[in-house]
């Protein structure tokens, strides 16, 4: 094998020695005339090839002589096959090479919930039936106790006031919570108190938790994972339903539903309200929440508007106080709240208003409008927040459905 390559290479030799003539490429964009570097030059039937230079020349300073077939191509450009013919001494050709222009399909990039197909989140959902199921007296964070790599704790032991959950070991900071898109995280901490959200759990249509780090649409704290809470729509048939409960640690419940049913074909309203007392597992844990839920619609055949409203006052014995180790083995010492002897307690009305508007503006393209309004009112302190987001989504394709 050895022997058969020095003898071709000896044969390649020769000939160029006797039929040698130099050659010069200079390759050029069609259009503008503009040279290129780095377009790759190749003989078919040579063992020679390379790359032109900054000024677009791609030199040999020896090739026989005879008509010789060039392939050149560089990225974004078509590839170029061209015959040279070499003569005698210097030789000089040209190459213009024009733009390939590829159609792509269209690329739509929208933040939206995950799906089966596609996904690469990792997620579970919840629907309305099972979030009723679960729920009962506690609140969302316990519901979310019951989905994968989700742990949860209670102040009160309990369930109901301040819960606290992790998602794959990252706390509650790391953890994006929307409401109707609406972030709900602490703008200065990232934190989320759901005990401004207890019984919102029964105004719920579904939720979604996506675990591991989320999309850009929920924002910064959707680094461990991202939870999207979607409420209920009112009904098309009127109705009026109550509800009545009690549990441990003298835990009550009660709650009036009432829905308008379909109101001159346009119009739809569903009200809940809902009183929550418990006295708590741990001592001075004790809870008393009364809240509201309202939500009102309109649509025609071209937009929807949906305006919703809950929170309502709370009262609650603060129980945020750790116990030691020790105490935690007896059954009586780890009800024990420090907070007890100093009557620690809270008193709060945080009510939230969002409005949104959906409005078709073609068959493809719909303008999607968010307001929102928070007034919390914690004894003497006053804040109100506004954040208007608007989403333009042109990925809808299907006809128009009102909400």
């Amino acid at each position: 094998m050895k022997k058969i390559l020095f003898f071709t290479l000896l044969l390649m030799s020769v000939i160029l020695s006797q039929n040698a003539s130099s050659l010069e490429i200079v390759v050029r964009d069609a259009g503008s005339k503009e040279v290129l570097q780095g377009a790759v030059i190749k003989f078919e039937n040579l063992p020679f090839g390379g790359v032109t230079d900054v000024t677009g020349r791609f030199f040999l300073r020896s090739i026989p002589a005879g008509e010789w077939r060039v392939i050149c191509s560089f990225v974004g450009y078509k590839t170029i096959k061209q015959t040279i013919t070499i003569g005698e001494e210097i030789n000089q050709s040209e190459i213009l090479m024009y733009n390939d222009q590829v159609q792509v399909p269209e690329i739509i990039v929208t933040g939206t919930r995950a799906e089966d197909k596609g996904s690469s989140s990792t997620y579970s959902n919840l629907d309305k039936l099972e979030i009723e199921r679960i729920s009962v007296n506690r609140d969302i964070p316990s519901i979310l106790n019951q989905l994968p790599s989700t742990s949860f704790y209670s102040e009160s032991g309990t369930g109901i006031g301040y819960g606290y959950i992790r998602i794959r070991g990252f706390d509650q900071r790391r953890i994006s919570v929307l409401i109707n898109g609406v972030p709900q995280n602490d703008p200065e901490d990232h934190s989320v108190y759901w005990i401004n959200f207890y019984d919102l759990a029964n105004s719920l249509e579904d939720l979604q938790v996506q675990r591991g780090s989320s999309l850009s649409f929920y924002g910064p704290p959707a680094i461990g994972a991202s939870i999207n809470l979607v409420t209920t729509k009112p009904f098309v048939e009127p109705g009026v339903s109550f509800e009545a409960g009690m549990g441990s640690y003298n835990t009550k419940k009660y709650a009036i539903n009432a829905n308008s049913g379909l109101i001159a074909d346009r119009f739809m309203i569903k009200f809940r309200g809902s009183k929550v007392t418990s006295d708590g597992y741990r001592d001075w844990s004790w809870s008393e929440f009364y809240r509201f839920f309202v939500t009102a619609s309109y649509f025609d055949d071209n937009q929807t508007i949906s305006l919703s409203a809950y929170g309502g006052p709370q009262e609650d014995g603060l129980a945020f106080y750790g116990i030691s180790k020790s105490q935690n083995g007896d059954e009586q010492a780890r009800k024990y709240n420090y907070g007890a002897s100093s009557r620690d307690r809270e008193v709060l009305n945080q009510p939230q208003v969002s409005l949104v508007h959906d409005l078709k503006l073609s068959d493809k393209v719909w303008l999607k409008t968010h307001s929102s309004f928070c007034l919390a009112m914690d004894f003497s302190i006053l804040t109100r927040v506004m954040e208007i987001t608007i989403i333009l989504d042109s990925i809808h394709k299907l006809p128009f459905h009102p909400m």
